[in-house]
């Protein structure tokens, strides 16, 4: 499933010239103009070259070649071409690209539960990651609302993983707490998203869009994918989605009821109207409680729960 936004164009270029400019060949364009017909003789940059064996057909300086650029681009830029699948055009994950995300709308697809924004289409870790994985393996990997409001402000954020085959690992500080994230399965890591080291506030304002973490292949190396569903086995999806989210948020505002929050016992801060989890709750815990809600919500040990209704997928 390629980007719809990549173009095609061929273009040409003059060896011959002494400055570097490409032209790209419209469709009006046709094979009489002076470098693809014998008028190129009278062109000022090949009178001072002479062949053994010209060619008078055409210009032998001519070189053309077939290249790609993207329409959605503000400035133009071709790329040589290239076939394969494994570019970020060529295959799903263009759908993470920034100019395809400025004309994508997904506000359909997301819905909120107890407040917290929860994507349909994407599996989801029982540590609250989650992933995007096409039919050829290429995905996608982030983290879910649930874990970016309990952590709130995201001071930094550095990947312990770049490249290669493995879990893939990131560390993120929120209001002087380390926290150490893993994927749970192994994927072939193809790139990070560089773009959050200096804007990390993008995983809490678009944690299911240009808030992603890893891109890769579900597979040890770029060309190996395995079968998909054996990446997101285990993980939560379609209508379990919903009951899984209510049941983490009922489970982390229980934790924070059974605790002082303060010297004086007072949770108000900690708790929004209704008796849910506030945004950035984790601040107001000790580095004993820190410690028990990450080893119960977001350690990459943690198993898939067992539903009552709906249909684990």
């Amino acid at each position: 499933m390629r980007c719809p936004f990549l173009r095609e164009a061929q273009i040409e270029s003059c060896r011959a010239s002494e400055f570097s400019k490409t032209v790209a060949r419209r469709e009006e364009d046709n094979e009489t103009g002076r470098c693809s017909s014998p008028s190129f003789v009278s062109c000022p940059a090949i009178k001072e070259y002479k062949e053994e064996s010209p060619i008078h057909s055409h210009c032998p300086f001519l070189q053309e070649s077939l290249t790609r650029y993207c329409s959605a681009a503000p400035v133009t830029k071709y790329v040589p071409y290239d076939n394969s699948s494994s570019s970020r055009c060529g295959n799903s994950n263009h759908r993470y690209c920034e100019l395809f995300l400025e004309t994508a709308d997904k506000d359909n697809d997301v819905y909120s539960v107890d407040g917290i924004r929860a994507a349909s289409w994407l599996f989801y870790s029982p540590n609250h990651m989650w992933i995007d994985i096409d039919e050829e393996g290429f995905c996608h990997i982030g983290i879910d609302a649930f874990l970016t409001k309990a952590l709130g402000n995201i001071d930094r954020l550095s990947f312990s993983t770049t490249r290669g085959y493995s879990r893939p690992s990131v560390s993120i500080t929120a209001n002087e707490n380390n926290f150490q994230l893993i994927f749970p399965k192994e994927i072939f890591v193809s790139a990070f998203n560089g773009n959050l080291r200096a804007a990390p506030d993008r995983v809490s304002n678009e944690p299911y869009t240009n808030g992603w973490l890893f891109e890769g292949i579900a597979g040890r190396n770029r060309t190996t994918p395995i079968n998909a569903t054996e990446v997101s086995k285990g993980f939560i999806s379609g209508k379990d989605i919903r009951v899984w989210m209510q049941n983490e948020s009922r489970r982390l505002s229980e934790f924070m009821r059974t605790r002082k929050t303060n010297h004086n016992g007072d949770e108000s801060s900690s708790m929004n109207d209704g008796g849910t989890f506030s945004e950035g709750v984790l601040r107001f815990l000790d580095e004993r409680e820190v410690k028990s809600v990450y080893n119960s919500f977001f350690s990459p040990n943690l198993t898939c729960p067992k539903f009552s209704s709906g249909e684990n997928k």
